[in-house]
This record gives structure tokens, sequence and C-alpha cells, in this order.
């Protein structure tokens, strides 16, 4: 059996064309905008959750200190909003509060599920096959992998907000200091994006255990491709002014729509990577013997 490094180039010609030829049988873009929907729709009460959460154990000057830290990474439009949300939950009871995180859970869990649901189905239909699992599993590995995806989120989130806050206290001639820790950023979110896609390839489809070094195949690309294209979407978007000016907080909101989409594509491009890299291992080791 073969594995990945040693397919000859003819043979990664042909996965090219199989990846082409069932990205457009399989209807990743159409899927991939599916995703992007359930995942902007699970995210407003996942915020509302975190935030009602952040409102329980925190007081205002928290609240200040944290969005001074957001407001150097996050646009000004993005902290405007979450500003007026954390003061009016803030401001609110106690009861007011655990009322509406409690509320917020159900629903972040619910639409989080569901969302998992839907990456299955793209999956199994990526990989050509049929849900096998009872209903109680199948509902216990959505929950499962929606909460590994929020680790995931959790930790991205803490490197994006907590490398700034590293940074700020560098003394400022210590350059190579500072670059080691914006590396290490970008690295820790590479690795969690990594493990994150090769567990949602094992799991997440109705199919017999694959080899792991032909589901990391596919996790490095996606992964690479998935920081390379939220690099020029940050780019993008810290460089083109006119997109807030013209739509205001709904131009971020097409922003991240976009990005979630993004993400799905990639990872559904990197699981038909693996589908075509496998067929095409089981096809040159089977002429070679």
């Amino acid at each position: 059996m073969l594995y990945p490094w040693q397919i000859p180039f003819h043979g990664w010609l042909s996965i090219a064309r199989h990846i082409a030829r069932r990205m457009l049988r399989d209807h990743v873009f159409i899927a991939s905008s599916g995703v992007a929907f359930l995942a902007l729709f699970a995210m407003l009460p996942t915020l509302t959750a975190l935030i009602s959460v952040y409102g329980l154990v925190s007081s205002p000057e928290q609240l200040s200190r944290l969005l001074q830290s957001l407001s150097s990474v996050a646009p000004h439009s993005v902290v405007t909003a979450l500003r007026s949300a954390l003061q009016s939950i803030v401001s609110g009871s106690g009861l007011q509060l655990g009322f509406g995180m409690v509320i917020s859970i159900l629903v972040a869990v619910y639409v989080a599920v569901r969302g998992v649901l839907g990456i299955i189905v793209a999956l199994n239909i990526v990989y050509e096959e049929k849900e096998r699992r009872s209903l109680p599993t199948l509902l216990g590995s959505a929950f499962t992998l929606a909460l590994a995806g929020l680790i995931f989120w959790l930790i991205a989130l803490a490197m994006i907000i907590g490398a700034p806050w590293v940074i700020r206290r560098i003394p400022s001639d210590s350059v190579v200091l500072r670059e080691l820790v914006l590396t290490a950023r970008w690295l820790v979110i590479a690795a969690a994006g990594l493990i994150s896609m090769t567990v949602l390839y094992r799991f997440g489809p109705s199919h017999e255990g694959p080899r792991w070094e032909w589901l990391s195949a596919g996790s490095v690309v996606g992964t690479g491709l998935w920081l390379a294209g939220s690099a020029g979407m940050s780019f993008y978007v810290a460089h083109m002014n006119e997109l807030g000016n013209a739509y205001g907080p709904l131009g971020m909101v097409m922003v991240v729509m976009t990005w979630f989409f993004l993400t799905a594509f990639v990872f559904l491009f990197g699981a038909e990577f693996n589908v075509a890299m496998e067929r095409e291992i089981e096809r040159t080791s089977a002429a070679t013997q």
C-alpha cells in the first residue's frame, strides 16, 4: 500500500481531475453556503451565552478593559456593537442574566448540533456513505463534535485577543520576542485547526476508520488554504474602509458570513482531497500488484 508522499506526479494530476469533477458533482458550493448559514445562526446565541456568563462574573471596569483589548484586533463597528450588548447585559439583574444565559445555551446547543449534523450529511455525500448510525449515536457524535468545535474557536479567540495583550507587556526593544509571540499565535491556531479537521474527517462521516495519514493530508491542505484565505480576508477588511462606510454593521455580517463560507469550503475541499487521494492510492496499488 502506497503512502501519500509516494504518489507519482501523474497520480497527483489524476487526483486534481477527480477533485474538480467531484466538487461539481457533490455541489460543494451549495453545501458550503448551507454550513456557513448554520454557523452564522449558531454564532448569535453562542455569543449571547458567553456574554451572559461574562456579565455574571464581571464588573463595568473589567468590561472596559476587555473592549480595549478587542479594539486592537477587531473592527470598530464590531467593538461598538459588542460594547452596546455587553453594557446592557452587565447592567441587568442577576436573575435576568441567569435566565438569558440558560435560554442562550439551550438555543446555542440546538443550533450547533444542527449545524454539525449538516456537516455530517455533507461529509457522507463526499465519502459516498449512507448514514448507518442509530439516532442516539448520531446525536451524541454531533454534540461531541460541536463541543470540540467550540473548544477550537475559544482557542483561536484566546490567541487572537491574548497575543496583542502579551505583546503590549513586552519591552519595545525586544523585537525578536514580539515576533516569536506573533508566530506562536498562528502556529497554535494552525495546530488547533489541523486537529479539528482531522477529527471531523475521522468521526464525522459514517464510514470505517481510514488510515490517519490519509486524513492528515486533507487536513494539512485544508488548514493551509484556510489560513491563507483568512489572512487575505483580514488584509482586505483592514484596507477597505469603504465596506464599513457603505454598509455599516451589516458589512461586518457580510464579512463574517463570507469567512464562514470560506471555512466550510476549504473543509469540504480537504475531504474531497482525502477521497480522491485514497482512490488513487488504491488504484495505483492494485495496478502494481
